[in-house]
């Protein structure tokens, strides 16, 4: 059931805000009233196709987000966990349509594709009127009406969720090849390294003379650091006192 529909920088519509009760609802009023920007507003939050005109004058973007209520039994909640975007017996649609004409689809908070968001909405809203799809027309539906008529939903349910499992298991084992596959690189770049350093005959002089080279080199780097703070100080707008305080204790 649709709860709410909330609307914002859609054509003419600054914002607009309507919570629906149960039953029936009707949207009546004269021609330019605006009833039909309400049916764009539900066509796009669940896919209908977008385009930059429909984005309010002035505005950079337009907003559209429609709460739905869905029963915890609904077939809908199975694909909901299967794209781990469930939440609880809420389904709330968001659609952002830049000024730019592009656009960005949500399901509970979640960035989706604009195909996600569609498959969601079919479950959700069926729009009928002249030249709209119907439920009959959409490709998409036909396994979901044969499913009913054979009594199969849950079969298909327990397909749909060891695909879902399988899916994780194959994306798992992807992983932990890459993995080895890093690790190996890394285990024949470090044999490699020490393989070099075994064929290398130094004395011990020579090591020592290295060693001195990686001090002198280590206390260079410290006192570039010092003099650095020291020249900070100097450019500080503090006294002198408090400057030759802060060298001396750099220094």
């Amino acid at each position: 059931m649709l709860d709410q529909l909330f609307v914002k920088n859609l054509v003419v519509v600054q914002e607009l805000n309507i919570e629906f009760k149960n039953g029936m609802t009707v949207v009546t009023g004269e021609t330019g009233a605006g009833k039909s920007i309400i049916i764009q507003a539900l066509s796009l939050v669940v896919g209908g196709r977008s385009d930059a005109s429909l984005v309010r004058d002035g505005a950079s973007k337009s907003e559209i987000v429609a709460t739905f209520s869905i029963d915890i039994e609904d077939r809908l909640q199975s694909l909901l966990e299967n794209l781990d975007l469930e939440n609880g017996t809420e389904c709330i649609l968001r659609r952002i349509i830049s000024a730019d004409g592009k656009s960005r689809s949500y399901v509970n908070g979640s960035n989706v594709p604009l195909s996600t968001l569609r498959d969601i909405g079919g479950y959700l809203i069926d729009m009928h009127g002249q030249n709209e799809h119907q439920l009959l027309l959409r490709s998409n539906q036909h396994r979901i009406l044969l499913d009913d008529y054979a009594i199969t939903q849950d079969l298909c349910e327990e397909v749909n969720s060891t695909v879902y499992k399988y899916q994780q298991i194959q994306n798992e084992i992807e992983d932990l090849t890459k993995s080895n596959e890093l690790l190996s690189t890394q285990k024949e770049l470090l044999s490699h390294q020490l393989n070099e350093l075994l064929q290398i005959d130094t004395t011990q002089d020579e090591l020592d003379s290295i060693e001195d080279d990686y001090r002198v080199s280590v206390n260079a780097s410290l006192l570039v650091e010092k003099i650095s703070k020291i020249l900070e100080s100097l450019d500080h707008e503090s006294g002198v006192n408090n400057i030759l305080i802060d060298g001396e204790r750099t220094v």
